[in-house]
């Protein structure tokens, strides 16, 4: 689970708790985005939730991102300031703008995973049926009791395990200088157990797991900011260019230049 900014998510479920909710409902669709897709900073004026049904990207923030991978729901508060990281492959998920019969004073968002398995499915039945009639009494209740179970399922979510912690640290701070012994100490584990379960979680070791962060950050820098290639992998952490250079287009199939060209950057 990862909080981020000032939102209020126990003055929202005591909202939820103690009156009924009508969620009216602005926006509805299915996306599928490619490696292509990203935008700069942006705020809605209503209420965005998303759910990750595959490939992963990130949302930056001012105080740091939210990771989207399969199986997460995002909430943002409206007026919430965000931007995206484009995702490495064909992404696929399900984007909702809607208004609450209160306002939220505070821009924020929160991540959650491992959401009840019939979540994917409410919502593309949401994007079926909104179709058929946009105002359908049924999108309005459907999306109503996603929101309802998923904010009430944070009040009896828990602490996040260490692993947990590290993975939400290294997505929020990609750039950090961490080796595996230091992750081991946070997380109070052996660094072959760390490694054990970290690959478990993501099917990744534990540094390259930390190089593919810095390198999605990397095409974040390309494509929106003026810096050279030189200056964005001193950045990223590269004292070599070329390596980095190696490395980037191993992750992206293209070069940092024909990356940048592509995305019609500078």
């Amino acid at each position: 689970m990862t909080y981020m900014d000032n939102l209020n998510i126990k003055e929202l479920q005591e909202r939820l708790l103690q009156t009924p909710l009508e969620a009216e409902v602005k926006h509805l669709s299915q996306a599928h985005v490619g490696p292509s897709w990203s935008f700069e900073t942006r705020r809605v004026p209503e209420w965005h939730m998303i759910y990750i049904h595959r490939g992963e990207a990130a949302y930056e923030m001012e105080r740091g991102r939210i990771s989207l991978q399969p199986g997460r729901l995002i909430l943002l508060a409206p007026e919430t300031a965000y931007a995206a990281h484009p995702p490495e492959r064909e992404m696929h998920f399900f984007p909702f703008r809607f208004r609450l019969p209160w306002p939220e004073k505070n821009a924020g968002a929160i991540g959650w995973a491992r959401q009840p398995s019939y979540l994917a499915a409410l919502c593309t039945e949401c994007w079926r049926y909104q179709h058929t009639k946009p105002s359908a009494p049924f999108v309005q209740a459907a999306l109503t009791m996603a929101l309802r179970e998923a904010l009430l399922s944070l009040a009896q979510a828990g602490e996040p395990s260490p692993l947990q912690q590290l993975l939400q640290d290294l997505h929020e701070h990609p750039l950090q200088r961490i080796s595996l012994q230091e992750m081991a100490q946070r997380t109070q584990l052996q660094p072959k157990t760390l490694a054990r379960h970290f690959h478990r979680e993501t099917g990744h070791s534990p540094i390259a797991y930390l190089v593919r962060l810095r390198l999605q950050h990397a095409g974040f820098l390309l494509d929106q900011t003026q810096l050279s290639v030189a200056q964005v992998a001193q950045e990223c952490g590269y004292s070599d260019p070329y390596l980095f250079s190696r490395q980037f287009k191993a992750h992206q199939g293209h070069s940092p230049s024909a990356f940048r060209s592509r995305r019609g950057g500078a």
